[in-house]
């Protein structure tokens, strides 16, 4: 997206303007709230969109702005292992979890650029094969699995029921890989995410 040079001037002042009033000397006769503070940030907010919209060559989107901008920074900033869904991708999160599929029954997660195991269902193929919660997935079948992410994990790991998939792990205390086949069955999650804010991937 294009943006003119005026644009970084522009938003300094914009936002030093906006914050003035908020931020400056003058004196509440009473503390301010939790929810003060966040109505002062959320009109911060609201402020600098308004200025990035009035300066920006191109349009600016503000769902993109708020689903791909400001909620997934705030995450990086607070809990950089948190992912943020939109509504279309929560509702296919949603579906994928109240279904049952053929997978191995593991939830998986991002440590860095790792793919590690964060948590075998109880009674899952997985919890069978006894992978362990921080297993660090470097293979699938023997496919390096080291420059992909959890969701490319998970899609590996799932296949036709009763199929084996071979697992190859770093684990804690062991000076190998360890290398763990696992068969492929329906498998439920026991839990369900209350919200938008999800950590790992199901496989």
């Amino acid at each position: 997206m294009k943006i003119r040079n005026s644009l970084s001037a522009a938003l300094i002042v914009g936002v030093f303007t906006v914050l003035a009033p908020l931020y400056g000397p003058a004196i509440d006769a009473r503390a301010a709230s939790p929810q003060d503070d966040l109505d002062k940030n959320m009109k911060a907010l609201a402020s600098a969109y308004a200025i990035l919209q009035q300066n920006a060559a191109d349009p600016v989107s503000s769902e993109k702005a708020i689903y791909q901008g400001a909620i997934p920074g705030m995450l990086r900033t607070l809990d950089p292992h948190s992912n943020f869904l939109d509504p279309t991708e929560y509702q296919e999160m949603q579906r994928k979890q109240r279904a049952q599929y053929y997978g191995i029954g593991m939830l998986i997660t991002m440590d860095g650029s790792k793919v590690v195991a964060m948590e075998p269902f109880p009674g899952s193929p997985a919890w069978r094969a006894d992978l362990r919660r921080g297993d660090v997935i470097t293979a699938v079948d023997g496919k390096d699995v080291t420059k992909k992410n959890s969701q490319d994990v998970a899609d590996m790991l799932r296949g036709p029921k009763g199929t084996q998939v071979n697992v190859s792990v770093l684990r804690e205390g062991a000076t190998d890989p360890v290398v763990v086949t696992v068969t492929r069955a329906a498998s439920k999650p026991a839990w369900w995410m209350p919200s938008g804010f999800v950590r790992a991937s199901l496989t």
